[in-house]
């Protein structure tokens, strides 16, 4: 699924005979996941699995297995993807999945986690699902704990703010926020003062990017710095930049990696850069029109990357950018932004504004899986409510519906709502305003997972039917 970074030490196929039956979906032991039903003649993959070190990097696939027509049927890979609000993936997480065309799948909304705001993002760190509240809206981020959100740690509510964000890197929480970048109980980088709300972090491949977003009153420009950086070191010197560039007044919008260089895209410019020992634009759009990239993640050998205004996905090697190789159905006339991407049970799936669509990819064919905010009738104007918003005096798509996190936790794919900003204004005219900001947990069988720590060789153990039926982690292979 992804490009490997990390080392098979053995990998093994066999015919088995099994009449394990009935296999709970979560079982309570990390070490061995069970889902959908198995009996008669199964295959049984074992691995031995070692994860390079971790400095930030996706780690990508460890396997995958076609059918006779070339469809990915079984694999286990780690994810990477990031949103415009920042990290969306838990890396170090292995993904076990069979694909089958016979599942039906399960679609549950969950309890709103900020009742009061349209809006919420999803963070998974350390193994928990977070979400976020957005435009500092609601007091505190929450925790999903079974169906229910609890008052999370002051930590990740900190770390979360608006483009702030936060990832685990060996074994410890890498916090991006205004008062810089912070490993463990250590600060890496703090900015200059005056800029400390102006800057986005990303961190991948030992490398920290610190981009600091100019200031259009003092004709200040936006500068984007690389620092190496890993686990062991101390923190960066501001002035030790082993690469930077001048961009102007413009921030990113969203960050990923491919074959070892950093890739951004830029807010107001319709470019994508790429660090490769210096930085370079390796795209330029027309000047004249709207191109804005609102996520990314590596898929196969390249990054894919969702893009407004035409909701479309492109993809990258690091070196140029072209259109996905399969086209997202042409939904509208009106302009789509593709808010975030993810892959779940094999698949990939795409978060599309503004009617709150997700969509899956199943072979060569994107299908709609589920809408956000299915109460909302699609209608052909450009948004949800629009009439009624430029008449309170709002800009008329200020309640289409973003899908603007798709997460995996849990063995299920879990996708946020909200409107366009998440400012409560107008929710008077709006009807369904108790869905926006809602949570939906989206379940098929034949997705399983478990936590990795790199550097530790692991000893797997899969058995698969048309269905993923049991995964099994020894642990340490002596």
């Amino acid at each position: 699924m992804f490009k490997l970074r990390c080392v098979v030490l053995l990998l093994a196929v066999t015919l088995v005979e099994t009449n394990l039956m009935s296999c709970p979906c979560h079982a309570k032991d990390e070490s061995v996941g069970c889902a959908g039903e198995v009996k008669g003649l199964r295959v049984q993959i074992d691995a031995e699995v070692k994860l390079e070190e971790d400095i930030g990097q996706p780690f990508g696939s460890v396997f995958e297995a076609v059918d006779g027509n070339g469809r990915v049927i079984v694999g286990a890979c780690l994810s990477d993807s990031y949103t415009m609000f920042g990290p969306a993936a838990e890396r170090n997480r292995l993904h076990c999945f069979v694909i089958d065309n016979k599942s039906t799948p399960c679609a549950e909304v969950l309890p709103k986690p900020f009742p009061e705001i349209p809006a919420s993002r999803l963070v998974v760190l350390a193994g928990r699902l977070f979400a976020v509240p957005r435009m500092r809206l609601s007091p505190q981020a929450v925790e999903l704990k079974g169906a229910e959100w609890k008052v999370s740690s002051a930590a990740v509510e900190l770390a979360c703010e608006n483009f702030g964000g936060a990832q685990e890197v060996d074994g410890q929480e890498l916090l991006f926020s205004k008062q810089g970048v912070v490993y463990g109980d250590r600060v890496v980088f703090k900015p200059e003062k005056g800029f400390e709300a102006k800057y986005f972090y990303y961190y991948s491949e030992g490398v920290l990017i610190a981009f600091r977003y100019g200031d259009t009153d003092s004709g200040v420009k936006s500068l984007v710095r690389a620092y190496k950086w890993r686990p062991t070191q101390d923190a960066v010197v501001l002035e030790d930049a082993f690469a930077s560039a001048e961009l102007g007044i413009d921030y990113p919008l969203t960050f990923g990696t491919v074959g070892g260089r950093i890739v951004f895209a830029l807010n107001s410019e319709p470019e994508v850069w790429a660090l490769d020992g210096t930085f370079r634009r390796i795209f330029r759009g027309d000047a004249r029109e709207s191109w804005q990239a609102y996520c990314a993640m590596p898929f196969y050998d390249k990054l894919i990357i969702g893009q407004y205004p035409s909701g479309s996905l492109y993809e990258t090697d690091g070196v140029s950018v072209v259109p996905f190789q399969t086209p997202l159905p042409m939904l509208t006339d009106w302009p789509r932004e593709a808010q975030s991407i993810a892959v779940y049970r094999g698949e990939l799936y795409a978060g599309l504004w503004p009617w709150g669509w997700v969509y899956r990819l199943r072979g060569s064919k994107w299908e709609l899986a589920f809408r956000v905010v299915p109460q909302v009738p699609i209608r052909d104007e450009i948004a949800p409510y629009s009439k009624a918003c430029e008449r309170a005096g709002l800009i008329n798509n200020h309640w289409g519906q973003r899908v603007n996190s798709l997460v995996v936790h849990d063995n299920s794919l879990f996708a946020s709502s909200m409107n366009k900003g998440g400012d409560p204004r107008g929710s008077a005219f709006v009807d369904s305003v108790s869905a926006y900001g809602s949570v939906t947990r989206y379940t098929l069988p034949g997705s399983l997972g478990t936590k990795l720590t790199p550097g530790v060789p692991y000893a797997l153990r899969i058995v698969v039917s048309e269905r993923l039926a049991i995964l099994t982690v020894d642990g340490a292979v002596s």
